[in-house]
């Protein structure tokens, strides 16, 4: 019986980019306490509470973050990484609901959002190493480009959003939510023309 726990569990971690959680493995019939075993002879590591790692395996630090924080989501920065359109930030940037965890997350940038404004556009993403995780749609980070246009890299990140393919739609909806509708216009009249 020993093995065919020890089995399902090597089978799951490998299924799953080398996770097993003590809910999957409650699943299965299996208690933390076998897990805890296979940590002692060196098949898994605990890298959170009630996450472990097979050995072989290196962490996601996105998965990790999403896994611990669950209402956390990639902002800005991590959510332009996470579309391929820039380099992962030193310091994962974060989105969390007001009144959630008021000092933020330890080794993160983290902003504090509005209903309105955590909540419009989520979606998720996958991750480098193949896992899904919350983040911010394209039109979404449009939107939060054209707030940041004074910064240094704005143009280059809108070409690059426009290149992607934006639902024009959406990108419409989000202008009037953020007040937007005059300065996403403009900017897509710039790009449609520079095409």
């Amino acid at each position: 019986m020993e093995n065919k726990k020890t089995t399902i569990l090597l089978e799951m971690a490998d299924d799953n980019d080398g996770y097993v959680s003590v809910s999957d493995a409650a699943r299965f019939g299996i208690a933390p306490t076998f897990i805890s075993e296979l940590v002692e002879q060196g098949l898994f590591t605990r890298i959170a509470k009630g996450l472990y790692i097979k050995k072989g395996y290196e962490p996601d630090s996105c998965y990790l973050i999403h896994y611990i924080y669950k209402k956390a989501v990639f902002g800005y920065a991590s959510s332009l990484y996470l579309h391929h359109i820039l380099g992962e930030p030193k310091i994962p940037d974060i989105a969390l609901p007001l009144n959630y965890m008021t000092k933020g997350i330890p080794g993160t940038s983290c902003r504090h959002l509005g209903e309105k404004e955590f909540q419009t556009g989520q979606i998720l993403a996958v991750t480098p190493k193949g896992n899904l995780v919350p983040c911010y749609d394209l039109e979404r980070l449009f939107i939060e480009t054209l707030r940041r246009i004074d910064e240094e890299g704005s143009v280059p990140i809108l070409k690059a959003l426009y290149q992607k393919g934006l639902y024009l739609d959406r990108l419409k909806e989000y202008a009037a939510l953020f007040h937007m509708e005059e300065a996403s216009k403009v900017a897509l009249t710039l790009l449609k023309s520079e095409s």
